[in-house]
């Protein structure tokens, strides 16, 4: 699927759709394409805001997977449950445990639709914090400082 600019969108047909999505739902899900899918990602916007909880970031998962594992954890903090770093959440079958993600990544802009999207609403959240799902057997991509160019 390609991103909504690339087919021509605006930057106002693009936040009314991300603004769409929290108002139905209560999160939407942006979810970055890369090369494959090893190296894409998917994120919320909107946990924050509507429940008080950290977004949630899920990396190396396609876009239908990605949308199903985050959507159920996203449906149980809609209903009180508020997973915490550390905690293992199942969701059909899979254990996907949910830890921190490293603050460098904020700056980095892993999530910049996050920061696109409140700062032309100009009501950002007081804090923007991230739980990586990660799925049994798999390493976190998070948690730790992304790299830099030229490997430092």
């Amino acid at each position: 699927m390609m991103c909504e600019i690339c087919q021509g969108a605006s930057d106002d047909e693009l936040l009314f759709g991300i603004y769409g999505r929290i108002h139905n739902f209560g999160w939407g899900i942006e979810y970055v394409q890369g090369r494959g899918v090893s190296d894409s990602w998917g994120y919320t916007i909107g946990l924050t805001e509507g429940f008080g909880h950290p977004e949630l970031a899920l990396a190396g998962s396609d876009m239908q997977t990605t949308a199903l594992l985050i959507n159920s954890i996203g449906r149980a903090i809609s209903r009180g449950d508020m997973p915490t770093p550390g905690e293992l959440f199942v969701c059909n079958g899979n254990q996907l445990l949910l830890v921190e993600v490293h603050s460098a990544h904020y700056e980095r802009g892993t999530f910049g639709m996050w920061n696109f999207y409140y700062d032309h609403l100009e009501e950002a959240p007081e804090e923007h914090r991230v739980l990586e799902v990660v799925p049994e057997g798999r390493s976190s991509c998070f948690t730790n400082a992304p790299a830099t160019a030229g490997g430092e």
